[in-house]
């Protein structure tokens, strides 16, 4: 009987725990409901673990959520990949060190990775069932199964091999660049081009292609088997695209934006019933900024500095984001705000239809 799967995460706190966790919402997974005593969610602390209070970690461990500190670890990994973090950001350097960390960390056991901006639809227990002796991904980081030790060796030595000579294995990988980066800059970056080489292989993740909608960025939702158009629906709590259930949204940083756009839009709409029906633009698909892009923009910065202010003064406290919701509709810009509203309460379902979505025709 194939070993039990463990699902992990890992986060950094950059700032202060309260804007950590008004960023990052690390608290809305305790609350969301699909870790367990039998499948808790275990988050690997890369850096600022010393910020974790205890009662922050009281919160999280009562919804299942077991925060750890990984920062000798990381430590020991920066000593050894030292290059890393001299060609790129902060960001995209523990990004990469992840891997290495969490090989370490786990000593052999399977797990299944998730980035802390998924929330899974299904329970973690059913997850980790379903996902027993597979390895394997959707091309992303953000969920990636590894019970296949020797795949994660292959992906740790390509992330060694990087930090030692990054033009050597471009060159090696013949990457092509995308239209933002000409070179490899983040551990996405990279997997892809170990997956076109063939080096590494999406691998099996079982019948979920068959049994759940399951898409990197729920901003192009593609899925293997999907109709045209595409039948939103929900009922019980579950969303499902097509009649099948949506595996987990990804509240990645382009998602949550245009998410807590159209909420904040939509509650401003509701005192205007005789407003036509609004379709917003996708700033990820377009080239350039618009005047709506840049508006958006704008409000975000200015509702980031107010949230920063009020934490500041004492006026916005730890306890108080842990259960934030949306008081003015600007609050929909705050990313752990449109998570809670989208994600937790099931808001904001009216942008899968014909008359809303950005991409004309894809939804019935």
């Amino acid at each position: 009987m194939p070993a039990t799967m463990q699902i992990v995460s890992t986060a950094w706190i950059d700032a202060s725990l309260e804007e950590f966790e008004l960023s990052v919402g690390l608290g809305l997974h305790a609350e969301h409901g699909r870790a367990s005593a039998a499948a808790p969610l275990r988050v690997l602390v890369l850096d600022g673990f010393a910020k974790v209070t205890p009662a922050y970690a009281a919160h999280l461990a009562a919804g299942h959520v077991l925060v750890e500190d990984a920062t000798s670890l990381v430590a020991a990994w920066r000593a050894r990949l030292p290059h890393l973090g001299q060609r790129l950001n902060r960001y995209e350097t523990l990004c990469f060190l992840r891997w290495p960390v969490l090989r370490e960390a786990l000593a052999g056991a399977p797990f299944l990775h998730i980035d802390l901006d998924l929330f899974l639809q299904p329970s973690f227990a059913s997850i980790t069932a379903a996902l027993a002796g597979r390895s394997g991904t959707l091309g992303s980081p953000c969920f990636m199964a590894m019970s296949d030790t020797g795949w994660l060796d292959t992906w740790c030595a390509e992330i060694e091999a990087f930090d030692h000579d990054p033009e050597a294995t471009q060159a090696r990988l013949q990457w092509p660049g995308t239209p933002s980066r000409r070179q490899i800059g983040s551990d996405q970056n990279l997997l892809g081009a170990l997956l076109r080489a063939r080096i590494l292989t999406r691998g099996d993740l079982g019948s979920l292609f068959q049994d759940y909608a399951a898409f990197d960025n729920p901003l192009m939702p593609r899925f293997h088997g999907a109709a045209a158009p595409i039948v939103a629906t929900r009922a019980d709590g579950i969303d499902r695209f097509g009649g099948r259930p949506v595996l987990y949204w990804h509240m990645q940083n382009n998602f949550a934006q245009f998410a807590g756009q159209f909420l904040m839009v939509e509650q401003h709409l509701r005192t205007r019933p005789d407003s036509p029906a609004l379709r917003l633009q996708n700033a990820f698909a377009q080239r350039f900024p618009t005047p709506e892009t840049i508006a958006f923009g704008a409000l975000r910065a200015a509702i980031r500095r107010e949230h920063r202010r009020q934490i500041a003064t004492g006026a916005l406290t730890l306890e108080a984001i842990l259960g934030l919701v949306a008081r003015a509709p600007t609050d929909f810009l705050a990313r752990a705000v449109a998570t809670r509203h989208f994600a937790l309460r099931g808001e904001g379902r009216e942008m899968f239809t014909a008359e809303r979505w950005w991409e004309p025709g894809l939804f019935a």
